[in-house]
C-alpha cells in the first residue's frame, strides 16, 4: 500500500495562523514595553525574551482548535453515515456521497476523507481505513472509535446504529461543553482586561500629559517601572492559574 500523504493544507493552515497571532503579539509586546520604558531597544530584547511563551500558548491554542474542527466534522460525518447505511447503502457509497455532497462541511478533514474512501475502495476493512484517519489526525476522538469498530465489528455489531449513537451523544455534549466553556472563560477574558488596563493608561498619559509621568522614566523611576513590570507578571500568572478550571 502507498503511504498517505501529509495533509500540507491544514498544516499550513496551522502555521498561518500560528504567524499571525504572533505577528500581533510582537506588535502588542513592543507598543506596550516602549510604553512603560520609553526605549526601543529595551522593548524589542523583552519582547523576544517572552517570545516563546507566546509561541507555546498561540501553538497550543490553534491545535486545540484545530483538534475541535476535526472532532466537530467527523462526528457530522458519523450521522451522515449512520443514515445512509441504515437506509441499505454500503459504507463505500455511503462515505462517497458525503465526501461529494458534504465537500464544503469538511474543510479540515476533506482530504483525509477521500483517503479513507480510497481504503475502503480498495477492499481495505472499516476499522481499518478509520485507524488511517486517527493516525493522521492524532485525534484521540477517532482513536478511540476505531478501537470500538475493531472489537465491535467481528463480534457483529450493528454499525449504523453505533455511528448514530455515538454521533448523537457527541451532540449532546457539544453543547453542554459550549455552555460550560462560556461560562469558564469569562475569568479568563475578565483578567486580561484588567491586565492591559495599566499599559492603556499609560499610553493616555504619555499622549494626553507627557510630563506627569516623565519622572518614570529616569532615574529612580525606571526602577520603579521595572518593579510594577514585574508584579504585572505574577498577577498575570496567578490570574491565568487560577482561572482554568477543569471539568
Amino acid at each position: 500500500m502507498k503511504k498517505t500523504r501529509c495533509d500540507w493544507n491544514g498544516f499550513f493552515k496551522r502555521k498561518k495562523q500560528l504567524l499571525l497571532y504572533c505577528t500581533i503579539y510582537t506588535v502588542l509586546a513592543i507598543v506596550s514595553f516602549e510604553a512603560m520604558w520609553a526605549r526601543w531597544d529595551i522593548s524589542i530584547v523583552m519582547m523576544l525574551c517572552a517570545m516563546p511563551v507566546c509561541v507555546k500558548k498561540v501553538n497550543g491554542w490553534v491545535e486545540r482548535k484545530h483538534q475541535a474542527a476535526i472532532e466537530a466534522e467527523f462526528y457530522k460525518l458519523l450521522g451522515q453515515l449512520s443514515m445512509a447505511v441504515s437506509s441499505g447503502m454500503s459504507i463505500e457509497n455511503a462515505m462517497r456521497e458525503s465526501i461529494v455532497t458534504g465537500k464544503k462541511e469538511y474543510k479540515t478533514l476533506s482530504g483525509d476523507l477521500e483517503i479513507v474512501y480510497r481504503l475502503l475502495q480498495n477492499n481495505y476493512s472499516v476499522e481499518y481505513a478509520f485507524g488511517v484517519l486517527a493516525k493522521k489526525t492524532h485525534n484521540e476522538e477517532i482513536k478511540t472509535f476505531t478501537e470500538i469498530l475493531s472489537v465491535g465489528i467481528p463480534a457483529g455489531i450493528n454499525l449504523a446504529g453505533l455511528m448514530r449513537w455515538i454521533s448523537s451523544v457527541n451532540r449532546v455534549r457539544t453543547d453542554t461543553e459550549g455552555e460550560i466553556s462560556r461560562i469558564l472563560n469569562a475569568p479568563k477574558y475578565n483578567n486580561r482586561i484588567v491586565m492591559a488596563m495599566p499599559v492603556v493608561c499609560i499610553v493616555l498619559f504619555k499622549n494626553i500629559a507627557p510630563s506627569y509621568i516623565a519622572p518614570l522614566y529616569s532615574g529612580t523611576g525606571r526602577i520603579i517601572m521595572g518593579f510594577v513590570l514585574f508584579i504585572m507578571v505574577i498577577a498575570w500568572v496567578v490570574g491565568e492559574k487560577i482561572s482554568v478550571i477543569d471539568y
